[in-house]
């Protein structure tokens, strides 16, 4: 069985620092910058920033895919950013569930009022998605190029497809 360490690390320091081999995909679940249970860790996102981007740039091979996890209300400063950044922004994929908790005020607590059911305040629907950005680096000539040369920027549709009755 293989070995895994996991290193708690500032993600600027890890990039500035890190000299081991480019990096073939990064899958990534950064802060998403909405005050879960007002922790100190989940404020600022520093994948909110080109510079992230920019910094993670040279650690990997031409045409490798990023994979970040973001928040249905802040996905588009990830996706900003990584724009910014020089990375291609691909088709978002999802994290689909049911079971998040409602997060909005109800406006009142009477059953029996016109405004039962309703909900405010910055986000008063059940979040029930996470988007995932997919982007790349810039291939190296072309896509098909890069990805026969570095193995990096290709995925198993057919591998990942979940069995259906009906064929697609």
């Amino acid at each position: 069985m293989s070995e895994y360490i996991l290193h708690t690390v500032d993600v600027f320091d890890f990039l500035t620092n890190y000299r081991g081999e480019p990096f073939h995909a990064v899958l990534t679940d950064p802060p998403y910058g909405v005050g879960i249970g007002k922790q100190k860790w989940d404020g600022e996102n520093p994948a909110w920033q080109p510079e992230f981007w920019r910094a993670l740039m040279p650690h990997l091979l031409p045409n490798a895919l990023v994979f970040a996890f973001g928040s249905a209300r802040t996905y588009h400063y990830l996706a900003s950013a990584a724009e910014s950044g020089g990375f291609i922004i691909h088709n978002m994929m999802a994290f689909a569930y049911s079971n998040g908790l409602l997060k909005g005020a109800s406006i009142t607590q009477d059953n029996a009022n016109e405004w039962w059911g309703y909900r405010y305040s910055v986000n008063p629907l059940k979040p029930a998605v996470e988007p995932i950005l997919v982007c790349s680096k810039p291939p190296e000539r072309s896509a098909r190029y890069s990805i026969q040369r570095y193995g990096a920027g290709a995925l198993n549709i057919k591998r990942a497809a979940i069995p259906s009755a009906t064929p697609v």
